[in-house]
């Protein structure tokens, strides 16, 4: 390689290099929102289905004395 080339190569090695940091960056912001709205809906969820069973629970219970 011609040394009158080893500036613009290096130049196009840290354009290449700080937009695949960009990428993995935004990946992770999306991924850690993704994640946290996947959390709260999977909660929400669970909340509604033991309010499901506990009104059955209630409405079948029968004292045994």
């Amino acid at each position: 390689m011609e040394s009158s080339l080893l500036p613009e190569v290096l130049h196009r090695t840290d354009v290449i290099s700080y937009a695949l940091l960009a990428e993995i960056n935004h990946f992770h912001s999306e991924r850690t929102i993704d994640f946290k709205l996947a959390m709260q809906n999977y909660l929400r969820e669970q909340i509604v289905f033991y309010q499901k069973v506990c009104k059955l629970y209630s409405a079948f219970y029968v004292p045994c004395c």
